[in-house]
């Protein structure tokens, strides 16, 4: 079988080593998703200079209510932050909305 892109309503990991590229691969994969769509959330804890690049991303603070409109977001978190249930009680409460997570490892 041939390897596909993933279509949209499919979940996606990005496992590898330090410096492989799992974040260009992330932000490579969220340019083409459906962020004209949906909601997409990209939580950084890294501030990661690629995602702070992208044209059309949309800054959200962290401890404001996640908007339902399609678009690309992105939060910038702390190690430490209380916020991070909250936001991901609100991405699971849409339905409809997709979450990236740069440094996975950071959520409990």
């Amino acid at each position: 079988m041939a390897w596909q892109f993933p279509k949209s309503d499919e979940h996606v990991s990005i496992i590898g080593r330090t410096g492989s590229g799992k974040s260009q691969a992330g932000a490579w994969l969220l340019s083409h998703s459906d962020y004209d769509i949906r909601p997409h959330f990209i939580l950084d804890w890294k501030r990661e200079k690629l995602f702070n690049s992208i044209d059309k991303v949309i800054r959200h603070p962290k401890n404001k209510r996640l908007p339902s409109e399609a678009g690309l977001y992105l939060i910038h978190l702390d190690p430490d932050d209380e916020y991070i249930d909250a936001i991901l009680m609100n991405v699971y409460d849409m339905e409809n909305a997709c979450i990236f997570v740069d440094e996975g490892y950071m959520i409990e």
